[in-house]
């Protein structure tokens, strides 16, 4: 209980922290709201509701838990942020996980308004078994904050946080098929491109959010979600950083085993 309630308390900290930036606002308010009506007013008439609904809560956890961890933390860490925690019993994975509590409360309340939404407005029906699509919409949330949270530990700077997540965010999309079908005739590639991230959240969300339901296709594909997001997070613990002048893999121990890499003036600001 001790470990959770330093989980929640961070999580609550920067929940409160990210209504009043305007970033928050930008990534995970208004470009999703862009994506909703992209979906269903732009592309509304060539598909149908759930199937649109699939391709734009593929697309808003994609963005989500890229857009938002990678490039925040690593802003935290560039002015100084994290110092703040100095001297807190907290160690890495309570920081990453406070982070991807805080991320996926947001995009699942962004998702919710737009569930609401499309269903008064564009007739969505609802899933045949909606525990199941809340569950597995719950661990592609969590998968695409962990390797969020892995890019901003593996980067130095902002500047190649916002380039590697760009690049990954529309290669990520594009071989989703949240967007255009996909047809690739090699099969090594397909193979590939079937088992990467935002392709196993496609097929997952696809399959849980339909009117008949794959029950043993749909627990491999949440398993094989949770294994991806359980090999970023603890990678992603291992190379953590408390200070950008800290070396990497230093913060796995927490904050007490990262103090003897810190220079000096970190040590006295967190003092």
């Amino acid at each position: 209980m001790k470990q959770l309630s330093r989980v929640l308390s961070i999580a609550l900290v920067l929940l409160k922290g990210s209504g009043r930036t305007k970033a928050t606002f930008v990534y995970n308010v208004l470009y999703p709201m862009i994506y909703f009506l992209l979906f269903f007013v732009v592309y509304g008439s060539e598909a149908p509701p759930t199937r649109l609904f699939v391709g734009l809560v593929t697309a808003v956890v994609v963005a989500g838990g890229l857009y938002s961890l990678s490039i925040q933390l690593v802003f935290m860490r560039e002015i100084g942020m994290l110092r703040t925690f100095y001297g807190a019993p907290i160690r890495a994975w309570h920081m990453l996980l406070g982070q991807m509590l805080n991320v996926f409360v947001i995009i699942m309340c962004v998702l919710l308004v737009q569930g609401v939404l499309a269903v008064v407005y564009f007739g969505l029906a609802l899933p045949a078994e909606p525990l199941l699509a809340l569950g597995e919409v719950s661990l592609a949330i969590f998968l695409m904050s962990a390797i969020g949270v892995l890019v901003s530990c593996m980067v130095g700077s902002i500047q190649a946080s916002q380039t590697i997540t760009r690049i990954l965010f529309y290669l990520m999309l594009g071989v989703s098929g949240a967007v255009f079908p996909l047809r690739i005739a090699n099969p090594w590639l397909g193979f590939l491109v079937q088992w990467s991230p935002s392709r196993v959240i496609y097929r997952a969300l696809d399959g849980s959010f339909g009117t008949t339901v794959d029950a043993m296709a749909e627990l491999r594909l949440a398993a094989t979600m949770l294994v991806m997001a359980g090999t970023c997070f603890v990678v992603a613990a291992w190379l953590f950083k408390w200070d950008r002048a800290q070396p990497f893999r230093a913060g796995f121990g927490g904050m007490q085993g990262a103090r003897g890499a810190m220079p000096a003036s970190a040590e006295r600001s967190g003092a």
